[in-house]
């Protein structure tokens, strides 16, 4: 029987392929296996997608397979078939798609080469230079690539010209990744101040290492030689491994070695169905809906361990690594090398070596971040998402894919357990678990015994009426810090905007310094002893000026204070108090990770920070949380809007007093009689969510009705405008029987970015079911006349989470 491979390429093409399969590749031809074929002109990378004995093509008219890259298949069938679900579903190329499932390290490299023809004018018609150079061409096996000739451009370009040579497209695998080695302490090491004044540098190392393992490069840039790391080593103080060392990064993070504890009534209950599902080997979808500090980690480790038990492996989605540190520490020190970590934030080698554990079945349970939901892990018994209101899990740009659907139609495919966990659940998710469609487990307790904190809304006005000027800290707050300080306790200031002020603002033409890229004014940052204006969009940096720009009549205002300023304002308001900023300014290459250490280890005693300090910390010191401007995000352009200063107010607010001590917080506010805000004193979110659906329910907007995004962008104002338009009039004459609304289009909020204008029309399904959106939006893509031509591109984002 003949097999035919049905290949999707890696290019931006809908259709798949068939291709002869060589006798001596039919033994490596699999489904999931990444093959090289030619495609036109071109050689490049594809994916077998399906084996079939029959191809609508004739046989003398298809090409074979040129190569097969991998010993095995990197992606396996499930993967496949995900991939397949997900390009339909947001409607993007499936060979890219696929690619996407790999890592960088793993994906393979598709580029031109030029090779020596055997043809051409005549030596005699070749310069000297050109002479010379095709003589090294030819004794190249397999061509040269265009970047190695680039000190040789005239010669280069005469060979081409005279036809001497010609060009061949190569893809090339991978290589095999190799790690970064990493020193860490072992267990025996001696505290470095025993140590003799001869053994300064092995001191120096031991106390360095005392911080968290380090690579062997950073710990040459601390100036210590490797012949000390090696007599550490021998000494059996230190030891070396050549990938992340997860478990041992656990014990810096305050959670190493823990013990198991025994759960709280509520935490066994939600076990008792989870385990109930893993036995039945079935698809069911679980809301645990727990307060902060309620005990959503144990529970998450406890399903985890039961899904291992049962044979199965286990994947972990969490928002941003760098902000959950402690959750990663507890699953490390629980699950040691049964873990593996899939994030961006690894270097591509640790994050290939990690890919290739999970591949090989090392690596049985996968803690990452939004594109670990493709992780190649076999035997699929649970998902859990924590957070899973987060909109990190959304992917803004290529394959827009949410990864939180997604992990349900995976799990749904493999007849898994989906676990959501979050104290202020999706909109989505709730009506879903109120419906019946998802099964609700309650934490309704801190799980340490602890209350849930005060909530103060503090309106800012009427200080600032007393006092005739603008208050940034309140006097309120002011004193809620100051006495925490004195106490011996933590305190929290939440300020969503980084930088030092948002804008720098005209009194006299009333005009902002805006980014001359996008639509936006550039923000000032303190660096060094001046500053900087930044682009929050396009990152273009300016020097700022010291008159406006736009009529050279006044000086400039510094406008809306950010993160840097609330930093200054803390030395000048608790000038006894050590201060720390977390933003994505001081983040630095880890994350922040240094900065929330410190501070979990009380070396500060207030953190300022954005909404990096949101996210799952658990600072036993912490009793005072002051949220500053918190009316900003109620103003956005974007029906979610109420939704996400809910959700943001109450996890950052659930950060104070998680140990024995209450905590307060205390809320700055223009509008202190917002519903939103008024849920968020109260801490009743069915109220709040109540309310919201049924708001959502009357406009017309998700969870009751599904959206899609059309986005028009161009380099041109009234181009790009004109574009959008027949985009909208096509979407108008084909949506005869979908009843789909058309709304738009109409100018981005952010209008501009990176010196290209948008436009969206919005579509908007009848119901809750996707059938005719998915439909039109397939149409409009599959028809040229529903194109643009010129630089005008056009991208669609199913389900948006961002208008902006």
């Amino acid at each position: 029987m003949e097999l035919y491979a049905r290949v999707a390429v890696e290019l931006p093409l809908r259709e798949t392929y068939h291709y002869l399969i060589p006798d001596d590749l039919l033994t490596l031809a699999a489904v999931g296996a990444r093959v090289a074929v030619d495609f036109g002109a071109r050689r490049v990378q594809g994916f077998i997608v399906a084996l079939d004995t029959a191809s609508p093509v004739e046989k003398k008219r298809l090409k074979p397979l040129r190569e097969i890259l991998d010993p095995v298949p990197p992606l396996t069938p499930g993967l496949v078939t995900l991939a397949e679900w997900v390009s339909s579903y947001y409607h993007h190329p499936l060979g890219e798609t696929l690619a996407t499932f790999l890592p960088p390290a793993a994906r393979a490299e598709t580029r031109p080469s030029y090779i020596a023809s055997g043809e051409g004018e005549g030596e005699g018609e070749l310069s000297e230079s050109g002479k010379a150079l095709l003589g090294k061409i030819a004794q190249k096996e397999g061509g040269v690539p265009l970047p190695a000739w680039n000190a040789q451009r005239k010669p280069f370009e005469e060979l081409l010209k005279k036809g001497y040579l010609k060009r061949v497209w190569k893809v090339t695998a991978p290589a095999a990744p190799k790690g970064a080695r990493w020193c860490l302490l072992s267990p025996g090491a001696p505290d470095p101040a025993s140590l003799d004044a001869r053994s300064g540098r092995l001191a120096a190392l031991l106390d360095l290492l005392r911080e968290g393992p380090l690579t062997a490069e950073a710990v040459r840039g601390a100036s210590i030689p490797p012949g000390t790391v090696e007599r550490a080593v021998k000494k059996g103080w230190v030891s070396l491994l050549d990938s992340p060392p997860l478990a041992e990064e656990a014990h810096t993070l305050g959670y190493g070695g823990e013990s198991a504890f025994e759960p709280t009534p509520e935490q066994a209950e939600a076990l008792l169905a989870i385990g109930e599902a893993l036995e039945k080997g079935e698809y069911k979808n679980f809301l645990l809906w727990g307060i902060t500090g309620s005990g959503k980690t144990e529970v998450y480790i406890r399903a985890v361990e039961a899904a291992l038990a049962a044979g199965k492996s286990a994947l972990v989605l969490v928002p941003e690594i760098a902000l959950t540190p402690q959750l990663l520490g507890r699953f490390a020190s629980r699950l040691g090398d049964r873990m593996a970590l899939l994030h961006s934030g690894l270097g591509e080698r640790e994050r290939g070596l990690q890919w290739k554990a999970v591949r090989s079945g090392a690596a049985k349970v996968v803690v990452g971040t939004r594109s670990a939901v493709f992780a190649p892990l076999e035997n699929l018994g649970l998902i859990v998402v924590d957070e899973e209101h987060d909109p990190s899990y959304k992917q803004a740009e290529g394959l827009r894919y949410n990864a939180k659907h997604v992990a349900m139609v995976r799990a749904r495919e493999a007849g898994a357990v989906v676990l959501l966990g979050s104290a202020t659940p999706d909109l989505e998710t709730w009506l879903a678990a109120q419906e019946g469609r998802c099964q609700p487990l309650r934490l309704p307790l801190r799980a340490s015994g602890a209350q849930l904190p005060s909530v103060e809304l503090v309106d800012i006005r009427d200080e600032e009426k007393r006092l005739g000027r603008r208050v940034l800290v309140s006097e309120r707050l002011k004193n809620a810090v100051a006495e925490a300080i004195g106490r011996g306790e933590q305190a929290l200031i939440f300020l969503n905007r980084r930088g030092f002020s948002s804008s720098l603002f005209c009194p006299e033409c009333e005009e902002a310094v805006r980014c001359k890229k996008c639509s936006v004014p550039m923000t000032l940052h303190r660096r060094g002893k001046t500053g900087a204006l930044v682009c929050h969009y396009c990152g273009k940096t300016a020097r700022p000026p010291s008159v406006c720009p736009h009529c050279e009549m006044s000086e400039l205002v510094a406008l809306g204070a950010g993160t840097q300023k609330i930093e200054e304002e803390i030395a000048l308001l608790w000038p006894q108090a050590r201060a720390l900023r977390l933003d994505r300014d001081s983040a630095g290459d880890r994350g922040g990770l240094d900065i929330l250490r410190s501070f979990m280890r009380r070396e500060a005693d207030i953190l300022v920070g954005t909404q990096m300090v949101v996210k799952g910390h658990h600072f036993p010191g912490l009793t005072v949380v002051g949220v500053l401007s918190a009316d900003d995000a109620l103003h956005f352009a974007d029906f979610r809007a109420g939704e996400r200063t809910f959700q943001t107010l109450t996890q950052v607010a659930g950060r104070a007093g998680r140990d024995s001590r209450k905590g307060s917080v205390y809320i700055q506010t223009r509008n202190p009689h917002h519903p939103v805000l008024q849920a968020v004193k109260s801490g009743d979110y069915e109220d709040f969510a109540s309310a919201e659906l049924e708001m959502r329910k009357l406009a017309g907007f998700s969870p009751y009705r599904r959206l899609a995004l059309v986005r028009v962008t161009g380099p041109g104002e009234s181009e790009t405008f004109a574009a959008a338009k027949l985009i909208a009039g096509w979407l108008g004459r084909h949506n005869t029987r979908s009843g789909v609304d058309i709304l738009g289009p109409a100018p981005a909020p952010v209008a501009m970015v990176r010196g290209r204008w948008r436009f969206n029309i919005l579509l908007r399904s009848p119901g809750r079911e996707t059938g005719g959106l998915q439909s039109l939006v397939r149409a409009l893509l599959g028809d040229p006349a529903g194109k643009p031509g010129g630089d005008i591109s056009v991208q669609v984002d199913i389900d948006p989470l961002r208008m902006a």
